[in-house]
This record gives structure tokens, sequence and C-alpha cells, in this order.
């Protein structure tokens, strides 16, 4: 009664693949910029989870290219979710020391705020860069997001062109007027 098809074996290295490479980037990431070489424990775990990010990869391309389940395979689901249990607390526990650091890490070099100052309760407007030139990332990016989506469909549905017409009236500074 409480099984699933024994295909969902997938479902374990495809979580698997995406769980250990953000590990391992995050890991990676936070290695290259604050351990020196000689803390080499840090990257022990990096060279740890590439060794996963192999068994992984090589247990995904098997289970897409070589292994042919039955359709009538089941497994139970208590099964399933151990596997899935497994592959979350596996690559973790190769860098269980560092992991929360390291995403604490990578969270504070993606913030704009800045983290050597104090910081202050109050929105400011990010300066510099690309800031210099655009007042809204953001919206900009959606309105060449829509506008790329609009030029690959041929330009010729009228419907892209209403969505592109959208984004850009619901993006633009002017929007402010109306509400």
């Amino acid at each position: 009664k409480w099984t699933v098809p024994q295909r969902f074996f997938l479902h374990f290295y495809w979580f698997g693949v995406a769980w250990t490479s953000f590990l391992l980037v995050i890991t990676w990431n936070y290695a290259s910029k604050t351990a020196p070489l000689h803390r080499y424990k840090v990257w022990v775990s990096v060279f740890l989870l590439l060794l996963m990010e192999t068994h992984v990869l090589r247990r995904l391309y098997e289970t897409i290219y070589v292994l042919n389940y039955s359709p009538s395979a089941r497994m139970h689901i208590l099964g399933y979710l151990t596997g899935l249990f497994f592959y979350a607390a596996a690559p973790l526990s190769l860098c269980h020391f560092c992991a929360f650091k390291a995403l604490n890490f990578a969270v504070d070099e993606g913030s704009l705020r800045r983290r050597d100052r104090e910081q202050r309760e109050e929105y400011a407007i990010p300066r510099g860069d690309w800031f210099e030139l655009v007042s809204s990332p953001h919206y900009t990016a959606e309105m060449l997001i829509y506008a790329g989506l609009l030029i690959a469909s041929g330009a010729t549905d009228y419907i892209m062109w209403l969505l592109l017409l959208f984004v850009v009236s619901w993006a633009s500074p002017w929007k402010l007027v109306w509400f």
C-alpha cells in the first residue's frame, strides 16, 4: 500500500547532486577566501564533497542510462524517505563543522549591506558600479528578460508583446503616479 515506483531512486541522485553542489560551492568559496592552506580541515571538507559529488553524479548517470527498472518494481515509502534523508545528511556530514559558517559567509558576501560598519536601520540607495546607470536593477533585469523572451518567440505573438508591455509599465518609475 505505502509504496512508490523503484524508478524514484532517480530523485535521490538529482537531490544529491543539487545539494552536494550547493554545499561544495559555498564551502569552496568559504575555504578559498578565509582558510589558508595550512588550515586543512576546511579543505579536507572540500575534497570530501568533491568525492561525494563524483559519487552522486555517477549514481545519477547509472540510474538514467544503465539501470532499467521494471514497471512493477516498488519500494516502501519509508525506504524512499530514508534515501532522501541520507542524501541530505551524508554531504552535510562531510562539512558539518563549517557548513553554517560557509552559508553565513555566502549570505554576507551577497548582501548589499556592509558588515564592516555600523548597520543603519533605514534604507539607503546603493551607489557605484551599475547603480550609477540604472536606478532599479531588479526591474531593469525583468524588462530585459521579457524583451529576450519576446525576441526568442520571434516577436510575432501579440501575447508576448502584451506581457512585455505589462512588465515595462509595471516596472516603470511613473507607476507611482497610479497608486
